[in-house]
């Protein structure tokens, strides 16, 4: 897609451009970007509408949607924006440039004349400098072909100096032959609220919701089932601390530090069987609880996580992710408490090995 025409489609003023001049191929390619951009900003957007079923019934009206649809050549994307209330951008690999269209800028209490003002940083200026390195992030992921799509939960600058969480969400629009791209676009949805309500709520539930992984409240039942049940194997356990996490969310912001601890879990999620209890004990601390593992596989294991760690930081050297483990192995007869207190022990010895 021309970059030109592009950009005056992100224009709310040239949706409502409905001139003779207008040629029929422009049209079909505004007409094309604007189903994208629907789908995309349903796809950012909490609202409960199926995005495919409504791009269809969108841009394929009948006689009986005719009347209550506006036209995909004028008024789409403002529609679109009503339901799910999201603004959406653009961003151009040879300019490194983002364009954001009105709507985007009315979330955070701006015009487009303030985004205009500060328009050659207006990325890093608008994102919260505890989610800039995380949101660089992902788009760099994309940008390298590591994923054609990104989803972020960030929060940006409102004019008034406050700051509102948006739900971020980037998808590839073109590459060039070598896969890089050249263009994604994107929308933002305000989640204020839904935040908030998270952070009120008292989760005492299996799951813990930041990393995905089982919480504590479900490792000591799992852990405690197993110490008082009659095994006839082995059973490990491994504990593991992400290094400096507190330090990290005092320099960079704690976005940043959560980010390493959904990345740290999807490294260990990755790793262990279904069978095995991968848990996020508190803070950046990991437990795994291996039922039928003796200590030369679950050593074997750890290894294993170094190796995944270092992988990891090859492919992400400007936040790589430092970790310190240990694991131990309580036998048929043993005590897994026993075990436990030993993988800890080792666990701190490996932190203070680092420090000296």
């Amino acid at each position: 897609m021309d970059k030109q025409k592009f950009e005056e489609i992100l224009d709310p003023k040239s949706i409502h451009d409905t001139s003779e001049q207008v040629k029929s191929s422009e049209v079909s390619v505004r007409q094309e970007a604007l189903r994208k951009l629907s789908l995309i900003a349903l796809k950012a957007s909490e609202t409960e509408i199926d995005s495919e079923i409504f791009a269809k019934e969108f841009f394929n009206k009948t006689p009986e949607t005719e009347s209550t649809l506006p036209s995909p050549e004028t008024e789409s994307l403002e529609y679109l924006q009503k339901i799910t209330k999201s603004g959406t951008w653009s961003w151009d690999s040879e300019t490194g440039a983002r364009t954001f269209d009105k709507q985007y800028a009315l979330i955070a209490g701006y015009s487009l004349e303030d985004i205009d003002n500060f328009k050659a940083n207006t990325w890093n200026y608008l994102t919260h400098p505890g989610d800039e390195l995380i949101s660089n992030k992902q788009l760099q992921r994309v940008i390298d072909g590591g994923t054609d799509e990104y989803s972020n939960e960030i929060r940006i600058r409102c004019k008034d100096g406050s700051f509102i969480w948006v739900n971020e969400y980037g998808q590839i629009e073109e590459r060039d032959a070598d896969g890089k791209a050249l263009r994604i676009i994107g929308a933002i949805v305000n989640i204020t609220e839904r935040k908030i309500l998270e952070l009120k709520v008292d989760t005492l539930i299996d799951i813990d919701k930041q990393t995905g992984l089982n919480n504590y409240y479900y490792y000591r039942e799992q852990f405690e089932r197993l110490d008082n049940s009659r095994r006839k194997t082995a059973v490990s356990i491994v504990d593991i601390e992400i290094d400096n996490l507190t330090k990290i969310n005092n320099m960079y912001g704690k976005a940043t530090g959560d980010q390493l601890l959904i990345d740290l879990a999807e490294i260990l999620n990755n790793e262990f069987r279904l069978t095995d209890c991968v848990a996020r004990i508190s803070g950046g601390e990991f437990r795994i609880l291996l039922p039928e593992m003796d200590e030369d596989v679950a050593n074997s294991k750890v290894d294993r996580i170094r190796k995944d760690v270092e992988e990891y930081n090859v492919k992400f050297l400007d936040m790589p992710i430092s970790i310190s483990i240990g694991a131990a192995t309580a036998g048929v007869d043993e005590s897994l408490i026993v075990a436990e207190d030993l993988a800890d022990d080792r666990m701190y010895a490996d932190k203070l090995s680092k420090e000296k």
